[in-house]
């Protein structure tokens, strides 16, 4: 099978803009959010979150962190690096 590449092509634009579809990238140090957890449960919508969270870190050299917000309803996320 033959390959043609192609250069200076430019990758389409991420879902919900350049930065992404969640507020990640904009959040400073000491920054917080709730994220509003699944139906179903806090476990998936802590690992949502935390992928999230993580992937923006990774590509920004930033740190997130993510725990149950204990009211049965959220999940916190702060930018700590």
């Amino acid at each position: 099978m033959h390959f043609e590449f192609e250069k200076d092509v430019p990758p389409p634009e991420r879902a919900g803009g350049p930065n992404g579809k969640y507020p990640f990238s904009e959040m400073e140090v000491g920054d917080s959010i709730l994220w509003r957890r699944d139906p179903q449960g806090v476990s998936a919508s802590q690992c949502k979150a935390a992928t999230a969270a993580r992937g923006t870190g990774w590509r920004m050299g930033r740190k997130y962190v993510t725990k149950d917000a204990g009211d049965g309803v959220h999940v916190r996320i702060w930018r700590v690096e």
